[in-house]
């Protein structure tokens, strides 16, 4: 896959979903969002530090769950994956050290 590819993809602040933790302990929800080499219009990561943003009252915000980004071009995930071979792709988000 290469991320030109997508290169034309917008977000959308409709359609959000949540799956409702009944746990009674907020559970940690990992993203491991992955950008093309050249930046990117949307930086979750950023997104989730400030309160103010779109998204950013949303993710700090959501019932149960507390929410941790990583962000990294396509490049940086390569390059730490081939470091780091054992792993696979966004299953080594609780494992690896992004």
């Amino acid at each position: 896959m290469q991320s030109y590819q997508y290169q034309n993809a917008h977000d959308s602040a409709e359609g959000y979903t949540l799956a409702a933790n009944i746990t009674g302990e907020d559970k940690i929800c990992k993203i491991l969002q992955l950008t093309n080499n050249t930046g990117s219009n949307l930086n979750l990561e950023a997104q989730l530090a400030d309160p103010n943003s779109k998204f950013g009252k949303y993710l700090q915000n959501v019932p149960g769950y507390t929410v941790e980004i990583k962000t990294v071009t396509v490049s940086e995930f390569e390059k730490r994956l081939c470091s780091k071979i054992q792993c696979l792709c966004c299953i080594c988000i609780d494992r690896c050290e992004w």
